[in-house]
């Protein structure tokens, strides 16, 4: 808005000449009740206020200066139409640049487009050339009225007029962008961004461009721009983590997620995107104070409530999982997501046949979709009905086709009928849809490895492993069926590499040792079990009792006898350690050791029979 400005001089001389000393009379008087009526407004005495304002029009009722100042005043007190109604009539008097730009701004603040444009038009053909400012509100008023033709040649008369206008080449890039024209609209950005590089605003329309044109990386530096320039700008935060969830930078996503939910705390998206972020994460606290937020924002948006149903239903909060899903299917009882959402709560809850009306119920409102058939194949197996299960499966494939779940479901349907090879087909079928899912591999590991497909299962395991699947348990199952098969020295290998990755589990060097001593590598068995005797746990007596095992194979029955006490020592309760003393001490003709080591052990254990047999054959070889 445009303030009051000195008369035009042709106009003040003529009135000077016709009325002499009036006229400072008169102007005088209008700008002392102007005054009056703005101190009014300010202490909230609009209706004084009101009073004052039409008395200076009274007073100077010639002075466009002083209906352009009292018009303001009104406009700033929300009355724009009685600001219209002012410098309207002032128009009449004289058509000033300050009454047409402010009609112009005034009208388009009612969304009255065509007058606002015809006053901005007035005011641009009055001066030559006309004034940046002129242009750009016409060529702002163009674009909001939805004439983007008339808008694009006014911003481009503007920038051949001035063509450091940032404001220009942003506007006219949101056009562009609008019109699906992303080439110019970047270009149009870029040019923005030389002129005004710390504007936060032109950077985050940068980004919006180069991402709807599928260039995530460099939309990913200009939301980074418009962040720094401005941190408190949530949508920028918001899209950042949408383009990095695209180029699957989970991290990164969930960072910025996180970064928009706290610009802005009233952010819908911000919250929400950052729940859904949380939950894929597998961090459920965090992710249900997110959605929480989401729902408290916008207590009417399904899909924050179906959200929140599923964190609810992942962290075992079955009963808030069934409010949060009800909620949501009474938001959109046509969304078959809600429907969906019950039924996995009823399956959690073992209630299959519930569970199943609520994905049919899904597949009825959305028949192309296969995740109600793909959920409904998955509570038929619950409830055992493999054939039924399998024809619900057949459905979710021809409409997912490419989804490794349903393999695996249709695998785990063949397994339970007992049809093995047709299970592994769908398991590697999984694997090749997924092929760095360690969970789909260690399905197909498992089940190779019970139809005695061994070199396929190993390849399975080892495939889990590389994947990030290889926790102790799947590296010792891997080392159990090489064990099994024979394959000693791979098994020792693969005990190896585990020992590496987990350094302070100290089963793994005992198993390892096993498998040493049935090879007869003594020492390597004695090398590899020494790092395991210094770590406390329940595995010490076992481990104390193979040292004894290799020590005695070495000669050093000594020895043997000092770490079968060890292993006494951690687990006074265990027969076999007794039992092994005995045999030692036997062979070092310690016979009286020997026996009391035996009846410990049947003490311990009184149907140990080799330890009743080992007593007697000491008391028969016993001389009188």
């Amino acid at each position: 808005m445009r303030g009051a400005k000195a008369p035009a001089l042709a106009l003040l001389l003529a009135l000077a000449a016709a009325a002499g000393p009036a006229l400072a009379q008169s102007s005088d008087a209008a700008n002392n009740h102007l005054a009056l009526g703005q101190a009014a407004a300010k202490r909230g005495d609009f209706a004084m206020a009101d009073r004052e304002f039409k008395d200076a029009l009274v007073a100077a009722p010639a002075d466009t200066s002083v209906a352009v100042a009292v018009g303001s005043a009104y406009y700033g007190l929300g009355k724009t139409d009685e600001a219209i109604k002012v410098w309207s009539k002032a128009l009449t008097v004289q058509r000033t640049s300050d009454l047409l730009y402010n009609l112009g701004i005034a009208y388009r603040s009612k969304s009255l487009f065509a007058q606002a444009i015809a006053s901005f038009e007035e005011e641009v053909a009055s001066t030559n050339p006309p004034t940046e400012d002129s242009l750009f509100q016409l060529a702002d008023t163009y674009a909001r009225s939805k004439d983007t033709t008339k808008a694009i040649d006014t911003y481009t008369r503007l920038l051949a007029l001035y063509p450091n206008t940032a404001g220009a080449w942003n506007n006219l890039g949101i056009i562009h962008s609008g019109m699906g024209k992303l080439p110019d609209a970047i270009a149009e950005y870029h040019k923005a961004i030389a002129l005004a590089p710390n504007d936060a605003e032109m950077e985050f329309n940068l980004g919006k461009a180069l991402q709807d044109s599928g260039n995530a990386t460099d939309a990913a530096a200009a939301y980074e721009a418009a962040t720094r320039l401005d941190p408190k700008l949530a949508q920028a935060w918001n899209n950042l983590g949408v383009v990095y969830d695209r180029m699957h930078q989970s991290a990164k996503s969930l960072a910025a997620f996180k970064q928009a939910s706290q610009a802005q705390t009233t952010f819908l998206n911000g919250h929400f995107n950052y729940g859904v972020a949380e939950l894929r994460m597998g961090h459920l606290g965090e992710a249900i104070t997110a959605l929480e937020t989401s729902t408290h924002l916008a207590p009417t948006f399904a899909d924050a409530w179906a959200m929140l149903g599923e964190a609810y239903l992942r962290a075992g909060r079955t009963a808030d999982a069934m409010t949060a899903y009800k909620k949501a299917q009474d938001l959109a009882p046509k969304d078959p997501g809600a429907q969906l959402g019950l039924g996995m709560v009823a399956m959690q809850k073992g209630h299959y046949d519930e569970a199943i009306n609520y994905f049919n119920g899904a597949v009825a409102l959305n028949p192309s979709d296969g995740a109600g058939y793909l959920l409904a194949g998955r509570a038929l197996l619950g409830k055992g009905d493999s054939q039924r299960a399998l024809e619900m499966l057949s459905e979710a494939a021809t409409r997912m086709p490419n989804n490794p779940e349903v393999a695996v479901a249709m695998g785990a349907a063949y397994e339970q009928q007992g049809k093995g090879a047709d299970a592994l087909t769908q398991y590697d079928r999984a694997v090749t849809l997924a092929p760095h899912d360690p969970k789909n591999e260690l399905l197909v590991a498992h089940l190779a490895e019970k139809l005695g497909a061994l070199d396929r299962a190993q390849t399975a395991y080892q495939g889990a492993i590389a994947d990030g699947g290889g926790d102790i348990d799947t590296r010792e199952q891997l080392a159990d069926m090489l064990e099994r098969t024979g394959h000693l020295d791979d098994a020792v290998t693969t005990l190896a590499d585990a020992a590496k990755v987990f350094p302070q589990d100290p089963s793994l060097a005992v198993h390892s040792a096993q498998i040493q001593y049935r090879l007869k590598h003594y020492d390597a068995a004695i090398a590899a079990l020494k790092p395991a005797l210094a770590i406390p746990g329940d595995h010490l007596a076992r481990a104390h009792m193979l040292m004894a095992l290799l020590v005695f194979h070495q000669g050093d029955s000594a020895g043997a006898v000092k770490e079968l006490d060890e292993a006494i020592k951690a687990a006074p309760g265990m027969a076999e350690a007794y039992y092994q003393k005995g045999q030692v001490c036997e062979g070092m003709k310690n016979f009286d050791l020997a026996k009391t080591s035996y009846e410990k052990a049947l003490q311990l254990n009184p149907t140990y029979t080799d330890a009743i047999f080992a007593i007697r054959r000491l008391e028969a070889n016993k001389t009188p």
